[in-house]
């Protein structure tokens, strides 16, 4: 994307596709710590310790598709 952008083109399809493959490394992110980690979310608990962070981006997640554009029209884009 830094080299298009030095040569003055638009780096539209990078830009999605780095969007698009960040979404959805977030959102698996969040899925796998939650599977793994012994001890369930709670937004009340400790401030930072792994429970409370982990509700948190329970919280959070679903928006991790709406930044820059819903994984739909970002592909559209790519096409």
């Amino acid at each position: 994307m830094a080299a298009a952008l030095d040569t003055g083109a638009s780096p539209d399809i990078q830009a999605a596709l780095v969007k698009d493959l960040g979404t959805r490394l977030e959102g698996t992110l969040v899925d796998t710590v939650r599977s793994i980690l012994p001890t369930p979310a709670d937004p009340h608990a400790t401030p930072g310790s792994h429970p409370e962070l982990l509700a948190f981006a329970l919280l959070h997640s679903p928006g991790y598709t709406l930044r820059g554009g819903t994984n739909e029209i970002l592909r559209g884009i790519i096409t």
